[in-house]
């Protein structure tokens, strides 16, 4: 489990700003947290904490619960949502974002690769690269 909550800092201090840096860290430390109690530890106001944590929660680092409360002071229950880290959630989230950007990345040097063809034969019709038509300069009767 500490790798898992060594790797969701990890991610979160390197693609994110210091607001969610600070609520992830706060979450770390208070596993749960209820959302007036997360907004006076964060000193923001609760509308700024929600839009903060919908694109924490958006990118499955965070967990919200919505839970009907009693209040003294009301007849009606209200909804209060409490945040908190699902681990596994987020390393799977990591995991497919990463696969995702390795598939990117082949197919951007796959397709530069095939850009790169800057030689063809007039006789078969067969494309060379620039790294491929370099060692047949300097042979006798080479690439022409």
């Amino acid at each position: 489990m500490d790798n898992a909550v060594q790797l969701v800092r990890e991610v979160v201090r390197a693609f994110y700003g210091t607001p969610e840096i600070v609520a992830i860290e706060a979450l770390v430390t208070h596993q749960c947290l209820r959302d007036d109690d997360f907004a006076h530890l964060l000193r923001m106001p609760p509308k700024d904490l929600t839009k903060m944590c919908q694109g924490l929660v958006l990118s499955h680092f965070l967990v919200v619960h919505t839970r009907p409360e009693i209040v003294e002071t009301k007849t009606r229950p209200v909804n209060r949502n409490y945040y908190y880290l699902d681990y596994r959630l987020a390393v799977d989230a990591i995991k497919w974002r990463w696969h995702k950007t390795v598939l990117q990345m082949q197919d951007k040097a796959g397709q530069s690769k095939a850009e790169a063809a800057d030689y063809r034969c007039s006789r078969c019709g067969k494309e060379f690269t620039t790294m491929g038509v370099l060692h047949c300069r300097s042979t006798p009767g080479g690439f022409e």
